[in-house]
């Protein structure tokens, strides 16, 4: 099954400065995981001496976050 994002209007509903705060500090988390995911993902000798599940742990990590700092990165601009 495929993750629905639902995006509802907010505005006059919740306090848009803290849901800004709220989004940049998940997006610097998901930034960070993926620093470490391209790290792990960029050293060859992880990569080769890693078992095939573990790389694709951080391949899988790294699309994730990825895939998360798109979606916050919109949220935000959307908030103003």
């Amino acid at each position: 099954a495929a993750d629905v994002v639902a995006s509802l209007p907010l505005a006059g509903l919740v306090d848009l400065a803290a849901e800004r705060e709220r989004l940049q500090k998940e997006l610097e988390q998901a930034q960070q995981e993926q620093q470490r995911a391209n790290a792990s993902l960029a050293n060859e000798a992880f990569v080769s001496k890693a078992p095939e599940k573990v790389v694709e742990q951080q391949k899988t990590r790294l699309r994730v976050a990825t895939e998360q700092i798109e979606v916050l990165t919109r949220r935000i601009a959307e908030l103003g």
